[in-house]
């Protein structure tokens, strides 16, 4: 029973963990990210099609941009978000 137990949860953190790096974090590097580079970088869409990126996590597109594979930038996205959130706990917690 406990086995099915922690199985369960492992689950259910693993999805958590997948609508954070997938959802929010790939909306908010697709957002920032083109915003912040004038449009020079832009972020693979979900359920786009199968490309070959680099072992960075990037490929050269026409016109001179690059492309972010959609999983490394929802991580991107994630950290960018995290650091925010932090910032703002800290700047309310020292006023």
């Amino acid at each position: 029973m406990q086995f099915l137990l922690s199985w369960i949860l492992e689950l259910v953190i693993y999805a958590a963990v997948q609508l954070l790096v997938l959802v929010l974090g790939h909306g908010i590097a697709r957002l920032l990210l083109s915003v912040l580079s004038f449009r020079r970088i832009q972020v693979q869409p979900l359920g786009g099609p199968s490309v070959r990126f680099n072992l960075l996590g990037y490929r050269h597109v026409g016109n001179g941009r690059i492309e972010i594979e959609a999983t490394f930038a929802g991580f991107i996205g994630l950290v960018i978000g995290l650091a925010t959130c932090v910032a703002i706990l800290l700047a309310r917690r020292a006023a």
